[in-house]
């Protein structure tokens, strides 16, 4: 049997586990495999010599499965940013409670700015479909706590949602939301 190789953490040196880009002992984000994140010419390809391939989507039928290019990538992240009131946390719930019908996996919503009782209440004006299990949310509103991983492995999601970035940072400009 071959034994899997280890990539080596860009920031620390530490080794992570193929397929893996946490590491573990600094806890930042790494593609690099090189101590201090050094790329070299090898590194890069042209894209011509690269072979296209297909994404599974999940898709939900609505209008904004187009501005994703069919549908949401499992594994994608996306910001969305605008001005207060423009309507992301309106258009996150509704993005929200599709990919939990779709998926029959539940959505978690994270806010940092909005208590679970006024999103309740923009649900119930949106006449969303909700049925139970498909849309969690925190008890308590607020920022910086670490969350058990086995709540995932329990109850897996559909999707992810943290409202809003900047409020679960702070003022900690080195912030990562993990």
């Amino acid at each position: 049997r071959k034994r899997e190789e280890a990539v080596i953490c860009g920031f620390c040196g530490n080794g992570i586990a193929m397929g893996k880009s946490l590491c573990q002992r600094c806890g930042r984000y790494s593609s690099h495999d090189v101590p201090g994140g050094m790329l070299k010419d090898e590194d890069f390809v042209d894209v011509c010599d690269v072979q296209a391939m297909a994404v599974p989507r999940i898709a939900t039928g609505e209008w904004w499965d187009k501005a994703f290019n069919g549908g949401f990538v499992p594994t994608m992240t996306t910001l969305m940013g605008g001005s207060p009131g423009a309507g992301k946390t309106t258009i996150l719930l509704q993005i929200g409670v599709k990919v939990a019908q779709v998926t029959g996996r539940p959505t978690y919503f994270i806010s940092a700015e909005q208590d679970k009782g006024e999103l309740k209440l923009t649900i119930d004006r949106l006449k969303l479909p909700l049925e139970r299990g498909m849309l969690r949310v925190l008890n308590k509103m607020g920022a910086g706590g670490a969350i058990d991983e086995n709540i995932f492995k329990a109850v897996p999601p559909g999707m992810f949602i943290l409202d809003s970035v900047t409020a679960l940072c702070g003022k900690d400009k080195e912030g990562q939301v993990l």
